[in-house]
């Protein structure tokens, strides 16, 4: 009797320790994995899943606090009777490896309803609650155009309701809304750019504006019919240069066309037809043609006041002169050089010293007009630049002042002033598109 008294306790020692050696596998070491199988065994807490090849991993499938779903139960309870094959997949928390996933014939059951039970129910209740309040604000936002507010809405339910089905067909429409919205934002800086000649600059923008909204034919038509209204323009200045025998103003215009239309056989035959021309001149009348291109872009800058291209242009203009030997034009080129230099020189000076003056007295807006004169005529110049960089926040404060008072003119319908303040935005931030933008739209609408 002492003999099967001492197996028993033996027995009951060893018992724990076969159980954990049980449950023991290599597939369960990491923190989460799949098994294929069929359910052999069901506790209250737990089930025994055997694969194809005799292996076996005990998985929980509830923890204390919550209690299973009963279609759950009914589900596991179907797999055992059965014995259809099914993948179970787990998660490893606190040393315990948990039921996270049951597919059937490839549809999952919810892992929160695996764990979850009727803790679960109730949390899902109240997350649709939750979300149909946060939904209605965001589709309240995105029929005011406020797609911003409407997409951190939206975003904000998917993160703890992640199918909710109408927040996810919400977020899809603000996303083409607002690719839309910023395509409409680059073509009409493309409009702005190709009015001010920055032609190159423009072809960017509608490309931009193509790849950012792809699929809206509107747009694409506005966009080639502008472009279609560039080529006509600069092809006929081209072909009315050419007929002058200007050829090489003639070429730019053409080059103008390609920039925007790589391919565009009027342009590309027009320079294959003035490079033809040009070659059949002596190199005298190059050099000629040469020298009076040059000095027509000079006398052209110099009334832009861009005086260091002028410069630039009047020094290449001496150089073909010389070859020609027009030695009286070299000499009243030589003579402008010198008298745009100094006008630089003082016109520099007056512009800093006048700057300072404005910085000193707080008054931004003027003390930015007389910096960005200063570095129209002298785009380099470190005092300048110093100055622009030390006061930016201040510079900025007062941006954004005139810009609401724009905002608010334009509100009352008193567009002049709602342009006024707006180019008063640009002398003090030139990169703040709005304003460009909305000095466009006012215009329009005067």
């Amino acid at each position: 009797m002492k003999k099967y008294s001492r197996m028993l306790k033996i027995m009951v020692l060893l018992l724990p320790a076969v159980c954990l050696f049980g449950q023991a596998n290599d597939k369960l070491t990491g923190l989460e994995g799949s098994f294929k199988g069929t359910i052999m065994a069901m506790s209250k807490s737990r089930i025994q899943v055997t694969s194809t090849d005799n292996d076996s991993i005990i998985l929980i499938y509830k923890d204390e606090g919550y209690y299973i779903p009963d279609n759950i139960v009914t589900k596991l309870e179907e797999l055992r009777a059965s014995k259809e094959v099914a993948r179970f997949s787990w998660a490893r928390r606190n040393k315990k490896h948990y039921l996270s996933d049951v597919a059937v014939k490839g549809q999952p059951a919810e892992p929160q309803e695996v764990m979850g039970g009727k803790k679960y129910e109730e949390d899902k209740k109240s997350k649709d609650v939750q979300s149909s309040e946060l939904y209605i604000k965001a589709f309240g936002a995105y029929n005011n155009g406020n797609y911003t507010d409407a997409m951190s809405l939206c975003q904000a339910i998917l993160v703890f309701n992640p199918k909710y089905t109408l927040a996810k067909k919400l977020k899809e429409d603000i996303d083409k809304k607002l690719k839309q919205k910023e395509a409409k934002a680059h073509l009409e800086k493309a409009v702005l750019l190709a009015g001010e000649g920055k032609l190159l600059e423009a072809s960017g923008e509608w490309q931009m504006a193509l790849s950012t909204s792809p699929d809206d034919a509107d747009m694409a038509r506005e966009i080639k019919k502008k472009k279609e209204e560039i080529i006509e323009e600069h092809n006929k200045k081209a072909m009315d240069l050419f007929n002058e025998d200007k050829l090489i103003e003639a070429a730019a215009e053409w080059n103008v066309i390609l920039a925007i239309e790589k391919e565009d056989p009027v342009a590309k035959k027009g320079i294959e037809t003035t490079n033809k021309r040009l070659n059949n001149y002596s190199s005298m009348e190059r050099v000629k043609m040469e020298y009076e291109t040059s000095l027509a872009a000079a006398k052209k800058e110099y009334d832009r006041k861009n005086y260091l291209t002028a410069i630039q242009d009047y020094q290449t203009a001496v150089k073909f002169a010389s070859k020609l030997n027009k030695e009286k034009d070299v000499s009243y080129m030589l003579s402008e050089i010198k008298r745009i230099e100094n006008l630089v020189e003082s016109s520099r000076k007056v512009y800093l010293d006048s700057a300072s003056r404005f910085a000193d007295a707080k008054d931004w807006l003027n003390m930015s007009k007389e910096l960005r004169d200063c570095l129209r005529i002298d785009p380099e110049n470190k005092t300048a630049l110093e100055l622009l960089s030390a006061h930016q926040p201040e510079m900025f404060e007062a941006r954004d002042k005139l810009y609401l008072e724009g905002l608010e003119a334009y509100g009352k319908e008193d567009l002049d002033t709602a342009i006024l303040k707006w180019n008063s935005v640009l002398i003090l931030d030139p990169s703040f598109e709005k304003a460009s933008l909305n000095i466009k739209k006012a215009a329009r609408k005067k």
